[in-house]
């Protein structure tokens, strides 16, 4: 899942307050209107186009190649979703293909790793409320995981400066190791804060 493309693989600005735990907001979330079903849709082609993948790579056959003119139909889908994410939050195109890119792949890493996924009105109302968060600034009952899943993302995959000193000669071997060491330590942690925030957000919802 490339970062900053449209290949199935963070908002600009993190809401302040946060949102209570509970209640039946999410179930509101999970009808959006008509203007942001461009976002939507951006998500569900995604996810459609994992589950082909590990479908293909599960049967021991490579994934069928996108044909061209679905290519270019997502091609036209993801600079749509672009167009409308730089207008409703005034953000430059390089932030908002970086919003859209992040709330992409959240959704699809979300359904690689999380069990309650499959559950359709859970599914549902996670999509609501990332494409209310991203496209709008909404805070929304998963506002902890959409906060948790900006900082793990910022992390994957390595910062610059992290690939430079990997790759540079003007560190010892052991000092490379201890860097290694220290940004996979943060890699999973965060990976892992963002995962239980989700499955605390479905446990409420009586998953």
């Amino acid at each position: 899942m490339g970062r900053g493309s449209p290949a199935v693989g963070v908002g600009e600005a993190s809401a302040s307050r946060r949102a209570p735990r509970g209640g039946s907001s999410a179930e509101s979330h999970a009808d959006l209107p008509p203007d942001l079903d461009v976002h939507r849709e951006l998500i569900e082609g995604n996810l459609r186009q994992a589950r082909q993948i590990e479908e293909a790579l599960a049967e021991g056959r490579p994934p069928s190649p996108r044909p061209r003119s679905s290519g270019r139909d997502h091609h036209a889908l993801w600079q749509a979703g672009v167009e409308s994410q730089s207008q409703r939050r005034s953000q430059s195109a390089e932030q908002a293909n970086a919003a859209v890119t992040a709330m992409v792949n959240q959704m699809t890493q979300l359904a690689e790793a999380a069990p309650w996924f499959g559950d359709a009105p859970l599914r549902a109302a996670a999509i609501g409320e990332t494409v209310a968060y991203t496209a709008r600034g909404e805070v929304v009952p998963s506002q902890r995981a959409q906060e948790a899943w900006e900082a793990y993302w910022a992390r994957h995959p390595s910062p610059p400066f992290f690939r430079q000193a990997f790759e540079s000669g003007d560190i010892d071997h052991d000092r490379r190791a201890a860097l290694a060491r220290e940004h996979r330590d943060r890699y999973l942690g965060d990976r892992g804060r963002w995962l239980r925030e989700w499955a605390l957000w479905a446990m409420e919802r009586g998953w």
